[in-house]
């Protein structure tokens, strides 16, 4: 899926500098990122017996990415552009089931989370050096990693995706320039982040439990960039 969304920017890149060179700019450049992970589990299953209590307990890390894209510069002030934004952090998760108030399973995982997808996005230049941002992203998130859980006394690990799943999401921020040449820039952003997953747990997680379990996962943190810019 993430090759799909990033082959069909290229293409549209590729028109829009078939199209009209003048007004375009380009730009692109390495990330830090920071992330926290909120979620919520919904059970549904047809047996007799159902968890209790689910807790997944997600903590995030920090982690590296890139983003490329495209503006066009409608006038001085305001421009409009397509791009692709991609993350990658280590997590760590600590969870239990309970059947009837007793512990059934706990969970351990090493996971490593990819955040990326399409964004579209609007600029406002205050001047040649400060501009402001806010862009809407369609962000898949995958996981993997490997795991150990108990259960009764009994224990195993193993590699595993722990879920997957797509949503939307936003990016405030605030863009920087120092003009290195008279189209070429160095840039730097900082911005914040925040995305609305649905995901659904692996299906060996849900045999495991005998349940069909969803989740939304909110993500939010910062987002820094460096780059450069490139303005035909």
């Amino acid at each position: 899926m993430k090759k799909t969304y990033l082959l069909t920017f290229i293409f549209i890149l590729l028109m829009s500098i078939t199209i009209s060179a003048k007004g375009l700019e380009l730009v692109g450049g390495l990330t830090y990122n920071t992330l926290e992970m909120d979620t919520e589990w919904k059970i549904d299953n047809d047996y007799d017996e159902s968890p209790d209590e689910i807790n997944l307990d997600i903590d995030g890390n920090n982690g590296a990415g890139f983003y490329a894209g495209a503006r066009y510069w409608f006038n001085d002030k305001l421009a409009a552009g397509l791009g692709y934004d991609s993350v990658k952090a280590d997590l760590s998760l600590g969870g239990k089931v309970k059947f009837n108030s007793e512990e059934f399973y706990s969970l351990d995982l090493e996971e490593e989370i990819e955040l990326a997808g399409p964004y579209g996005e609007i600029v406002f230049r205050v001047n040649d050096y400060l501009s402001f941002s806010g862009s809407i992203v369609k962000y898949d998130l995958e996981t993997s990693g490997s795991y150990s859980y108990g259960e009764y006394g009994y224990s195993d690990s193993s590699d595993i995706t722990l879920f997957e799943g797509d949503g939307l999401g936003y990016i405030l921020a605030v863009d920087l320039k120092y003009p290195i040449r008279d189209n070429l820039s160095f840039m730097a952003n900082a911005g914040y982040r925040k995305a609305d997953i649905d995901v659904e747990l692996e299906d060996d997680i849900e045999s495991w439990l005998e349940s069909d379990i969803d989740g939304d996962v909110e993500l939010s943190g910062f987002r820094f960039t460096a780059g450069l810019s490139v303005k035909y």
